[in-house]
């Protein structure tokens, strides 16, 4: 039987949310994550449109509630700043095999998607480099500087100098690496 699946916005006030009891263990070792830029540091128009991105994964229980099983990443969040309507995809006919499968899988993503540590702040400064400085703006809030150093220091809480490092032994990682390739490239020519 085929998996029906229907996206729909709720309002957290007119309906339950909870988790479901087959993806409580990889829910529960969600909670004890650190991330290098910490939610409370992002402005609630950031969450709100995140949890848009990432809508919710649940199944329908009875009396107007549901029981989510992956995509919680922002849930909590939500819940915190009292964002009142979120987006949720309504799973139909899943198997109990399927749920387990997801909120394990789903948590494996958030873990295998992470930036790698020793360039983890090079990238992000790379990134805010190239946002227009507008949407910069909306998305960072309180955290934005003209500056992606600036912003990236106040994001993570890293110093400019940690951040400058990085971005140094990024670009001479790039730099031998292109000059291997150019190399290789030599040598299989004859």
């Amino acid at each position: 039987m085929a998996v029906t699946k229907k996206i729909r916005s709720i309002s957290l006030r007119h309906c339950s949310l909870s988790c479901h009891e087959l993806a409580r263990p990889a829910y529960a070792l969600s909670k004890d994550l650190r991330h290098q830029i910490s939610n409370r540091q992002l402005p609630q128009e950031f969450i709100t449109l995140s949890q848009t991105l990432e809508p919710v994964h649940v199944i329908e229980a009875p009396n107007n509630s549901f029981e989510f099983f992956a995509g919680w990443q922002w849930l909590d969040e939500c819940k915190i700043r009292q964002v009142q309507d979120i987006s949720i995809i309504i799973h139909k006919h899943i198997p109990s095999g399927e749920i387990v499968k997801t909120a394990w899988a789903y948590q494996l993503c958030k873990h295998s998607s992470d930036l790698h540590r020793s360039s983890n702040l090079a990238q992000l400064t790379e990134l805010l480099d190239k946002i227009p400085s507008n949407i910069k703006k909306q998305l960072l809030n309180g955290s934005y500087s003209s500056s992606a150093l600036k912003t990236v220091s106040n994001l993570t809480n890293e110093s400019r100098s940690a951040i400058r490092n990085q971005l140094r032994k990024t670009k001479i990682t790039k730099t031998e690496t292109e000059h291997k390739s150019v190399l290789s490239e030599l040598l299989r020519s004859n």
